[in-house]
């Protein structure tokens, strides 16, 4: 995974964390984030592609989840926006399709493992292992700058914890 997968997870868990009552708009993911606008524009058009969030235009705009936060895994999401990602899961699919007797490629392997692990978070799992509190999620209006959430690369330690 790149550095582009995991701006775009992080990006994607601060927007829902904090659409429950408005749009959220790129501006202020981008302040929290440390991600330009632009970068955020080419991301979020891929995962409006791709049915994980939806965007409001006009006042008031911004972006919300376009299903329930229990059906993105954390593998659509970087699939969405990772060219990359996408290819070895392809060449991996197909790998699996292949003769039995051709030597299993290593890197197809490892990629096929990732994606499994990765399917198996979801987005709401993310958001209850990183929760804001009522003031901070009302912050998050357009104008309101608050600190970044926890990383979502947290889990793995979040797991551990939980035992």
């Amino acid at each position: 995974m790149t550095t582009k997968g995991r701006l775009a997870v992080n990006a994607v868990l601060d927007m829902a964390l904090r659409q429950h009552r408005h749009a959220v708009p790129l501006s202020s993911i981008s302040k929290r984030q440390l991600i330009s606008v632009s970068y955020l524009e080419q991301m979020f058009s891929r995962l409006r592609r791709q049915g994980i969030v939806d965007g409001i235009r006009g006042p008031g705009g911004g972006y919300t989840l376009g299903r329930s936060p229990k059906d993105i895994t954390i593998a659509q999401i970087i699939l969405a926006v990772e060219e990359q990602a996408a290819h070895d899961a392809r060449c991996a699919a197909k790998d699996q399709e292949r003769d039995s007797r051709d030597a299993p490629d290593l890197w197809n392997g490892l990629s096929t493992e990732v994606l499994r692990f990765l399917n198996g978070i979801s987005l709401w799992s993310l958001m209850l292992a990183n929760p804001i509190d009522e003031a901070e999620r009302d912050a998050a209006s357009p104008n309101g700058q608050i600190l970044p959430p926890t990383s979502a690369f947290t889990y793995g330690d979040y797991l551990a914890r939980k035992g």
